[in-house]
């Protein structure tokens, strides 16, 4: 199996962080659907009967570019184009240092942070109320970033 690149037209983010970032939301959700994910308590939230492994969107990834141009605060809700998809998105920010940031791994602690703590508060397989995380993590489809002037905003 040759990995042939993700073929999107967003040349300022490397298939490399696109790659890492899959694999990591992946792993999340593989360590779901092997029932093998503690949740609240300690307790290991069921096996997911029909868990897919997510593929990369080029559509997705500029939908949510368009929503975090500017750095909104609130970033607003994607639309994606010619499609009955309805769309969600969580935002996690981190502040970064001038010229001193890497992108993957800023990325990837900010999806940890977010994993870990929105499974620390996951009963069950259920959707909790206000609690987006796990359920976009796990029930939806996923998401991109962008570097603002003082802090880094994941969707």
């Amino acid at each position: 199996y040759t990995f042939l690149g993700f073929k999107c037209h967003d040349s300022l983010i490397s298939d490399q962080w696109r790659k890492g970032i899959l694999e990591l939301v992946n792993g999340f959700r593989r360590t779901v659907a092997k029932g093998q994910q503690l949740g609240k308590d300690d307790a290991k939230l069921p096996t997911a009967q029909y868990m897919n492994q997510l593929t990369w969107d080029c559509n997705i990834e500029a939908e949510a570019k368009a929503a975090a141009k500017n750095c909104p605060s609130s970033p607003t809700l994607p639309t994606f184009q010619a499609s009955t998809y309805k769309l969600g998105y969580i935002t996690a920010t981190g502040t970064v240092k001038a010229n001193s940031c890497d992108a993957s791994k800023t990325a990837k602690n900010l999806l940890t942070e977010k994993w870990k703590k929105a499974v620390a508060g996951q009963p069950n397989n259920t959707v909790v109320k206000n609690e987006k995380v796990f359920s976009q993590s796990t029930y939806q489809r996923q998401c991109l970033s962008g570097r603002c002037q003082t802090f880094y905003l994941l969707q």
